[in-house]
Order: C-alpha cells, then sequence, then structure tokens
C-alpha cells in the first residue's frame, strides 16, 4: 500500500536516562490529510480517513536484565483499541537463562483478506556446557481459539567460525489441506560465507 498526497504527522516523545543505565521512553503521535482514501486503505486500517488512529508506544528497561514494551493503535473517534502489543524479556538473576513473551491483540479489519488476532508468543534459552551451546523452547498459542499453534526446540553451538543449530518443531494447526506437522531442521552458518539449510526432515500426523 502507498499512501500518496500531503500529509502531515505529529506527536510527543518523552524518556528518562539512569546514570545506571536504565531508560524509559513515551512516545504519541498521529497523522492529517487534506484528503481521505477509502480506496486504497480498508476501513478500520486507521489510515483511511483525514486524521489516522492514534498510536502511542511505551518502552521502560530499568537495566540490561529487563525490557519491557507496550505499543497500541487506538481509534480517534472512541479510544477503543484496534491493536495492542506487549513484549517483555528478562535475565534471570544469578542464571543463564532468559525468557521473553510477546502478546498481541489486532482487531479485525472490514474487507480484509486478514483476519483479527489475540495470540501469545513465549520463549526461553540457556547456555549449556558452556558459553558456546544454547538451548530455547519457544510457542505460539492462540488465545482466541483456545489452542497452541506450534512449540519448537532449538540447540544451538556457536563459535568464530561457524553456527550450527538444529531446530524440532511441531505444528498443530490444521485447516483444509493443512495437517499438524512435525519438522527437524538442520542450520549451518560459516560466518564468513553464508547460511545453509543441510536438511529438512518432516512428518505429517495420519502419515
Amino acid at each position: 500500500k502507498v499512501e500518496g498526497g500531503p500529509r502531515i504527522s505529529y506527536g510527543l516523545k518523552w524518556g528518562v536516562y539512569g546514570q545506571g543505565g536504565g531508560k524509559s521512553s513515551f512516545f504519541i503521535g498521529q497523522s492529517w490529510r487534506p484528503k481521505s482514501d477509502t480506496k486504497s486503505f480498508a476501513i478500520g486500517s486507521g489510515l483511511e480517513e483525514k486524521f489516522s488512529d492514534i498510536v502511542a508506544r511505551a518502552h521502560i528497561s530499568p537495566g540490561s536484565h529487563l525490557n519491557l514494551l507496550y505499543r497500541t493503535r487506538f481509534a480517534k473517534d472512541t479510544l477503543s483499541p484496534r491493536r495492542n502489543e506487549l513484549a517483555f524479556n528478562a535475565s534471570v538473576p544469578y542464571t543463564p537463562i532468559t525468557v521473553g513473551a510477546n502478546y498481541v491483540f489486532i482487531e479485525t479489519q472490514e474487507d480484509s483478506e486478514f483476519s483479527g488476532r489475540e495470540e501469545i508468543n513465549y520463549s526461553a534459552s540457556s547456555t549449556l556446557f558452556n558459553k558456546n551451546w544454547r538451548l530455547s523452547l519457544s510457542g505460539i498459542t492462540d488465545l482466541e481459539a483456545g489452542e497452541t499453534r506450534t512449540i519448537a526446540s532449538t540447540l544451538t553451538y556457536h563459535n568464530e567460525c561457524v553456527t550450527v543449530s538444529a531446530v524440532a518443531t511441531r505444528a498443530f494447526f490444521s485447516d483444509r489441506d493443512l495437517e499438524p506437522e512435525d519438522k527437524v531442521t538442520l542450520n549451518l552458518t560459516l560466518k564468513n560465507l553464508g547460511e545453509f539449510t543441510t536438511g529438512t526432515i518432516s512428518s505429517k500426523s495420519g502419515e
């Protein structure tokens, strides 16, 4: 999508920065243009009228061990939320473990091929044996349907020359010709040459 014609964007950003490395920033903004554009943008996209929806963001990081991010878009007339994103990642004190999660809510748009979404992504990772080995676990859950969509486990080895990762994924999604599927993929990255996928093994439920 290309938004043509003149446009004025305006907003306010405010930040606080601590001497110990912590920081927080906040932003809110909107745009205006002299004519609406319902032909290019679907109703509910936030860009179809002269005044756009209002967008805002808050980023809070009291230190290197914790990051919190919130982004939202709400209707300019009713101030009802049309999109919400909340993400955090944190390191567990005195351990090599890091955890994170990302919540997403997107309102369904009229006359759009994409449906709305409400889901949560979550992950945890830790070094193994030494700093060259890392194991991570992740998953995606569809909150609207109350179903887990995918889970994955990744084992990674890296040094100054090469990165090797083995990824095992289980996809639970099924629709028409799509069936739940298991995959195992091995990726090899030579840091001076590029990345290669050396093989993928997959199996579907019922096969």
